[in-house]
This record gives structure tokens, sequence and C-alpha cells, in this order.
């Protein structure tokens, strides 16, 4: 896709390209380099629970806690450059401050001399479509809290192989139920935590699909 000749209307470009790439019940968000949103899709009310046009004009990051890591931050923003994608947890705030996580995927993407940085946003259900244990639901847990699988272990009172297997069976029920990889699953587990979400609603969930 070439780059729009006539520089001083990039909306009309922007607004085209989130409309061809905007998959049905996801935020769309196309941003500028610098990660200022230029557009959106309806969605967007849905799931950062603002007005679309509270939303444009703005930078993603606005809309996080504002004790949300600096550096995980900056981690986001490096890895976008340095690779063009990221994906992963971000925890958000509405207007009235409440915090809630949602799942996230960016690209970024050079037309001609321009870049934009093209965003998918979905929620991440408080009542997940998948089930777990009640140990891994504890492990889940305890990892959000900054646990090591060595103390998760100690305060369980199970090996460290078997704090390894259900940190790698969540991860196959989350990949199941929402789609896509789960890079890092303390990464999920610390965002799930700061946005207050609680893995023990998930134990022997109804209607679940179970890992083997």
């Amino acid at each position: 896709m070439s780059e729009p000749a006539d520089k001083n209307q990039p909306n009309k470009f922007v607004e085209a390209l989130a409309k061809a790439l905007a998959p049905s019940g996801e935020a769309v968000t196309v941003a500028d380099r610098e990660g200022i949103i230029l557009t959106a899709n309806d969605e967007v009310e849905r799931v950062y629970r603002r007005s679309k046009d509270t939303v444009i004009g703005r930078h993603p990051l606005t809309f996080c806690p504002k004790d949300f890591s600096l550096k995980f931050s900056k981690q986001i923003f490096d890895t976008i450059r340095a690779s063009g994608a990221w994906d992963g947890v971000v925890v958000n705030v509405d207007s009235a401050r409440r915090r809630f996580p949602i799942l996230l995927r960016t690209v970024r993407v050079d037309f001609g001399s321009s870049s934009y940085i093209i965003s998918w946003a979905k929620p991440f259900p408080e009542k997940a479509p998948f089930s777990l244990s009640r140990k891994q639901a504890q492990c889940f847990k305890l990892l959000g809290q900054g646990k090591t699988p060595k103390e998760i272990a100690g305060e369980l009172n199970i090996s460290v192989s078997s704090v390894s297997t259900h940190l790698n069976r969540i991860k196959i029920a989350i990949v199941k139920a929402q789609g896509g990889a789960v890079a890092d699953i303390g990464h999920l587990a610390i965002r799930c935590h700061e946005a207050g979400w609680n893995p023990m609603m998930q134990i022997n969930a109804p209607l679940a699909r179970k890992t083997k």
C-alpha cells in the first residue's frame, strides 16, 4: 500500500487503514510513530471503556494506571521499534479509575517515509472460558504477586517441576480459549494481578475447556 499523496489529509488514509484491518469485536487504533492515536474504530468505546473522541489524539499509555511500570512501558515501545510487533496484556483504567486488563497486539507498519502503529485490543474476560485446578490457580496467583517458581513450590509444598507443569497447562488453556501465543506467563500473571483479575474464579469453571 502506498502512502497518501496529499500530506495534508492523512486522516482519510489512516481511517481507511483502520477499517480495512478491523476484525469483528476488536478495538483497532492507528497511531503515529510516537504512539499518538490518529483514528480508531467504534469498538474502542467497549474495550477501552472510554468515548472514541477521548481516545483519539492521546497516547495509549495515558489509559494505564499511574503506577504502571515505566520500565514495562518502555519495553513495549522498544520491542515495537526493534521487531515491529508486540503482544501481551496491558492494565488500563476507565474514566472512574477502575482497573481492568486487555489483550493487546501491536504492529508497526512503514509506508514510505511514514510509520504507523496499529493495535488490536479485546477485553480479558473476568470469567474466562477455561477451567483451572485449585493448584493451577494458586500457582498463577502467586506468580502474579511476584513469587518465583521456587518460592511458589515452597509455599504450596509441591516440587518446582510441578509448578512449571501447572503454569504450562495454564498457558495451553489460555491459548485454546483466547487464541494467539502466550509468550511470557510471568508477564501475563503480573498484569492480571495488577488489574485485580482473580484466577481463583476459574477453579472448576462451568462450561470450561479443560486442559489435558
